[in-house]
């Protein structure tokens, strides 16, 4: 793996440092170290499908429960030139858990309601932490923004990725 460097990379470490220590989100992803909970946190995207082309249903529920870390589309990343220069931009994490078919994905069911628990403690969590950024090296974060979810896996898609919900959240950090 490479050593992040230079304002972006940092801020994405910084991130993905700051959801691990989260015990939500350990407690979610069944792991116990720092360590094991930043292996379920995927930058940019999931691991190569085996085959190089496409994942199996077994590769792709496997690797759930897990966080994605991506940059924006828009107002991804921007530095602030000045006497102090000031770096600011908003990540997304999304977020998917596989869930048993039976439960079927209405909005009222019981894993509906455990996943946004869960998800609302991983928020409420990530803010804790965000004054704590250079002591931990923690992102610095100022605003979280449920931008989607919770969603389902569409019918049409449930072949070959499995039953899942999941969740994005929008991760503004510096001035904007």
């Amino acid at each position: 793996m490479t050593t992040p460097a230079g304002s972006l990379a940092l801020s994405k470490a910084a991130l993905a440092r700051t959801l691990a220590d989260c015990p939500t989100f350990r407690t979610w992803t069944s792991t116990l170290t720092h360590a094991q909970a930043q292996a379920k946190i995927y930058p940019e995207g999931l691991p190569e499908p085996a085959n190089k082309n496409e994942y199996t249903l077994a590769e792709i529920t496997g690797y759930r429960p897990y966080a994605m870390l991506f940059m924006a589309d828009a107002m991804g990343f921007s530095i602030d030139v000045g006497p102090v220069p000031t770096a600011s931009g908003v990540l997304k994490i999304a977020l998917e858990e596989n869930v048993d078919s039976a439960v079927g994905s209405d909005p009222s069911s019981a894993a509906n309601a455990s996943f946004e628990n869960t998800l609302s403690q991983i928020i409420d969590e990530l803010a804790d932490r965000s004054g704590l950024g250079e002591l931990n090296q923690y992102l610095d974060i100022h605003r979280i923004t449920v931008e989607s979810g919770p969603y389902w896996s569409r019918g049409e898609d449930r072949d070959a990725s499995g039953f899942y919900i999941g969740a994005t959240l929008s991760i503004t950090r510096g001035g904007m």
